[in-house]
């Protein structure tokens, strides 16, 4: 993952997430929307200005595609809509190579935990049960 930050990721997750929930290859959610997730999900507190940053920088490094949407107002002015966002293949195939690590940890880390529940010390069980899925947008 050379090249990509940790909240980067974590906006990519979002949109894939939110693409997901609504059964479509796209979402668009407001910028304040996808602040607040990634606030609540991740624990990231971070300003608009600096979303747009790393939604720009995912742009350009190819991850994700925005399709900023306009129309005309009552008065003949331009108003701004919602903006599109798409993830293209090469966030797809991140977002996969991701998945399948963490899968392969889980599966080592499982094996620790049985290893842990047979010598009889389930609160330490319970202490690594309940810190799976926290980064993982409610749904």
């Amino acid at each position: 993952m050379k090249g990509i930050q940790h909240y980067q990721v974590c906006i990519l997750q979002t949109v894939s997430w939110l693409s997901k929930r609504a059964g479509k290859r796209y979402c668009y959610p407001s910028q304040a929307a996808l602040v607040e997730i990634l606030a609540t999900s991740y624990q990231i507190k971070r300003c608009r200005r600096t979303l747009n940053y790393h939604l720009s920088s995912l742009e350009q490094l190819g991850y994700l595609r925005r399709i900023r949407r306009t129309h005309t107002g009552g008065n003949g002015e331009i108003a701004f809509a919602s903006t599109i966002y798409v993830l293209c293949k090469r966030g797809f195939n991140l977002l996969g190579r991701m998945f399948r690590v963490l899968t392969q940890a889980g599966v080592a880390a499982w094996g620790r935990v049985k290893k842990i529940a047979h010598e009889d010390n389930w609160p330490r069980v319970q202490s690594l049960l309940s810190g799976i899925g926290r980064a993982i947008p409610p749904g």
